[in-house]
């Protein structure tokens, strides 16, 4: 048992090559002078392989790219974070929110009369 794990590979270990195998053999051939291997793949395998490639390199790009923004945009949003009022800027606000609901309320009547207007010249 310990003789089979620790021997070496060796070519009469494969089994012999079926038609099918041999087919492919010899679709594929090498051009020595030229040093290149022509292999037949179908278009799925190889728009397959040509996306996996295409999204690794933009993977590459944009992580990178997002990896060293990351910093910066946690410095900003720690700035930039919501801070609490105190009292007079609490009313303040409360009291500029109340003029804006005002405004709306005031432009939303006048624009429910125009139409009342427009329906009755109709």
């Amino acid at each position: 048992i310990g003789e089979e794990f620790n021997s070496t590979f060796s070519a009469d270990q494969l089994s012999n090559m079926q038609t099918g195998d041999v087919a492919i053999l010899n679709a594929n051939t090498v051009n020595s002078e030229m040093s290149t291997i022509e292999l037949s793949i179908n278009p799925a395998t190889f728009y397959a392989g040509l996306m996996a490639w295409m999204g690794w390199f933009l993977f590459a790009c944009f992580g990178g790219i997002g990896m060293a923004a990351l910093p910066l945009d946690l410095i900003l949003a720690f700035v930039n974070r919501p801070h609490h009022m105190d009292a007079v800027e609490f009313a303040e606000a409360q009291r500029s929110l109340r003029d804006r609901v005002n405004e709306l309320v005031n432009v939303g009547e006048l624009l429910k009369i125009e139409q009342e207007e427009n329906a009755q010249k109709y």
